[in-house]
């Protein structure tokens, strides 16, 4: 009976079991209480007196916290590093400069350095540390006193005087571990005194650098016995997951809908299955929270479409991995501008997970960029698709750097296009030529001086109107691998329209500030512009973006949309009252994230700012977004002239036409867009299926060339609109001619 009982419940069982278990030999705990909680005692920005001694002074400076040292050398603020630097290299890691005292063209140097550093233990939590480790960065020797007692020594001789030397000369690479636990009891409650003696290998040495950190372990003192964010489990059942092949591991998702708290103890009641899973992503796999790719499988590991977390049903999925990007948010945030303003992005969701029994805290849940129709939505490429219009789309291409899944591709004028759809292994060659022609032709193109022609020029290749909402999407957020990285674009047919479309977006942890290179925590300048100067060979943008933003066309349409947006889905307050939300989201879970990952205060490639705090890190990135829409709004206003003139030759089409609206089906708001041959009255109005006007939205003289109009699924009043079927109707009253269009959409609520 108990056989028959224990498979029927399956996984539930097993995992009630396994948490009953636990709970029952620690009635105080909860399942996550196994954790460690890091502490850091001393970071490396922690403040320090420091002093080059000219004389022996003896050794109560490093014995006796009450020792006087007032007339020290304060070093206090980031990055805390304490040396000199003669050539190049440490300087970014260096706060309090000593060369004048240490370096030879200074008064009586000396290659001694002594540093202290006062911090406080609460009394509490001493009775519950467990270990304890110390992380020096050093060039080029050092001993260690906690309270008066040696705890470590490198590269140090063995007696060591007050202006001794370091034993030889190094170079420093990498911070220094090194487990100190058997001195826990050196550590007292109240105020405690780390001492450190740095070492110089000889007075004429080119750079000296030191800096400590200190950190205590404790039994987790948190509760995870329950969320407020749905809960990932994943057991892999012994085997280590790995970048290359995909494992076979069981999956359960604990999601009692929003609002309602998820308990470790429930059943997987969102997904319980098998999944095929794999990390994913190039410099994200190096950090110690590891990224991962999922693929939904039945019971014979077949791939097995699901609707998780209200997505549509798909089975390729990414468990995204905040780590540098310590607001957990950007990637969260750069996908939500793109939606509202009606460019397709990945759906997420916020999520804690567990990995084979181990915490691992915040992740986000999203859609893997993909061909179907509720993500990518271009025709299907079968591999009989090889003539005629079928062999016109659709493909999705990117440029990334030379690595992921099934990496091929070709050559471009700077850059290296790869095949995403079809992928590689099953893209025909037939298929291959055409997308490769078709980009070449476009590359040429805007090489010659018929670059804006509106025949055979760049309107002939590729959707501007994409162009200028993957601009503001990249610029917004200031996404240090926009245009260049992870960067997307997907070709439909021709008898769908059949232009080159710039999207999805995809990867934004080096964004809205989060970079210390290519002027990536600036909120002033061009990100474009910047990038094309500075990148060089390390993965430029296209040549063609340079020349395409040049364009008066671009310019018009950059003003006109940036216009429309700033009033809406872009207004600062917006943005910043959407961060405040998730952040509130997130006020708990971050709690346990950076207890896990303890990286808050601690500098991670590649932050420009690091702040102590969670509540620092959200204030920060919405500081520097304000600042950066204000730069924006003053540098897009100098393309008003533009507006006002037209998109010059490029935006002079042989008619009228009017193109289907974007996207399609729609959520908050859709695009509708057209062109004039000759200026004209127009009048764009929005109707329900009985014929009854619900809004005009354009009626306007307006000037020949491309134009978009945004849709938010509102009418007059201002009231939304229910989902279903509307028609949208153009009407074009010019000189000579009278034109009327109509096309259905739909808006689903």
């Amino acid at each position: 009976m108990t056989n028959i009982f224990t498979a029927g419940m399956g996984k539930y069982w097993v995992w009630f079991l396994f948490v009953s278990q636990f709970l029952i030999m620690n009635p105080i705990s909860s399942f996550a209480r196994s954790l460690a909680e890091k502490t850091i005692l001393v970071a490396y920005n922690a403040d320090k007196g420091v002093l080059v001694p000219k004389s022996d002074i003896g050794a109560a400076w490093k014995d006796d916290i009450n020792f006087g040292d007032s007339s020290w050398h304060l070093c206090t603020g980031r990055p805390g590093g304490v040396g000199y630097e003669k050539g190049s290299g440490y300087e970014n890691m260096i706060t309090l400069d000593v060369g004048e005292d240490m370096y030879q063209d200074g008064a009586n140097p000396n290659t001694s350095c002594y540093i202290r550093i006062k911090f406080m233990v609460n009394g509490e939590d001493l009775q519950k540390y467990e270990s304890l480790k110390l992380t020096m960065i050093y060039d080029d020797g050092y001993v260690v006193y906690l309270n008066g007692n040696k705890v470590s020594e490198a590269n140090a001789p063995a007696t060591v005087a007050w202006n001794s030397s370091a034993l030889s000369a190094i170079e420093y690479s990498q911070p220094a571990v090194v487990d100190i636990s058997s001195h826990l009891d050196k550590l007292v409650a109240g105020e405690n005194l780390l001492a450190i003696h740095g070492l110089n290998a000889s007075t004429t040495s080119s750079d000296f650098l030191i800096n400590a950190k200190l950190e205590a372990d404790s039994q987790y003192s948190g509760d995870f016995s329950s969320s407020n964010l749905p809960i990932i489990i994943i057991d892999t059942h012994g085997k280590a997951i790995v970048d290359d092949p995909r494992i076979e591991a069981d999956m359960g998702i604990i999601y009692n809908a929003d609002g309602q708290r998820n308990f470790v103890t429930d059943p997987w009641n969102h997904y319980d299955g098998k999944i095929g899973i794999e990390l994913r992503g190039s410099t994200s796999q190096n950090f110690p929270k590891k990224p991962y790719r999922i693929e939904t499988h039945d019971s014979l590991g077949a791939d097995l479409n699901v609707s998780l977390f209200g997505m549509p049903k798909e089975n390729d999925w990414v468990l995204h991995n905040p780590y540098s990007d310590k607001s957990l948010i950007r990637n969260i945030l750069a996908y939500k501008i793109s939606n509202d303003i009606g460019r397709y992005a990945s759906r997420t969701q916020l999520c804690e997970v567990i990995v084979n029994g181990a915490y691992q805290g915040v992740y986000v849940f999203m859609e893997k960029i993909k061909r179907d129709k509720n993500r990518v939505d271009i025709a299907r490429l079968d591999e009989d698709d090889v003539a005629g219009d079928s062999l016109t789309g659709g493909y999705i291409i990117k440029i990334d750097k030379p690595a992921g899944e099934q990496y091929d591709g070709w050559e471009g004028e700077n850059v290296f296009y790869q095949y995403h759809y079809p992928h590689p292994r099953d893209i025909k060659p037939q298929q291959q030529s055409y997308i490769q022609h078709y980009m070449q032709k476009f590359e040429h193109i805007m090489q010659t001086g018929a670059y804006d022609n509106p025949d055979i020029g760049y309107p002939h290749y590729i959707d501007m109107d994409s162009a200028v909402d993957h601009f503001i999407i990249n610029e917004v957020s200031r996404n240090i691998d926009a245009y260049r990285l992870s960067a997307y674009m997907y070709k439909d047919r021709d008898s769908k329209g059949g232009k080159l479309i710039l999207g999805p977006v995809w990867d934004f942890n080096l964004s809205f500030g989060n970079g210390d290179y290519y002027d990536g925590w600036k909120t002033d300048g061009w990100n474009l512009d910047h990038l094309i100067e500075h990148t060089g060979k390390d993965f430029s943008p296209p040549l063609w973006w340079k020349k395409l933003r040049e364009t008066d066309e671009f310019k018009s349409k950059l003003y006109t949309r940036w216009t429309s947006l700033r009033q809406g889905n872009l207004r600062t307050d917006v943005l910043l009252g959407y961060i405040d939300n998730v952040a509130d989201t997130l006020s708990e879970a971050q709690g346990r994230n950076f207890r896990k990952w303890p990286v808050l205060g601690v500098e991670l490639w590649p932050n420009w700012f690091v702040g102590d705090t969670y509540e620092e890190e959200i204030n920060w990135m919405k500081e520097w977004l304000a600042n950066r829409l204000v730069w924006m709004d003053a540098a897009i206003d100098e393309y008003k002239t533009a507006a006002v003139k037209g998109a010059g030759r490029a935006s002079n089409p042989a008619k009228f036409s009017m193109q289907q609206n974007y996207p399609n089906p729609f959520n908050s708001s859709t695009i509708i867009s057209y062109t004039l041959p000759n200026r004209a009255f127009v009048t764009a109005s929005i109707y329900n299926l009985n014929g009854q006007l619900i809004k005009t939205i354009v009626h306007e003289q307006q000037h020949s060339g491309s134009h978009t109009v945004v849709w938010n699924g509102v009418d007059a009043n201002g009231k939304s609109m229910p989902s279903g079927a509307y028609i949208y109707q153009i009407r074009v009253v010019a000189k000579d001619n009278t034109y009327n269009k109509s096309n259905k959409m739909v808006l689903l609520q």
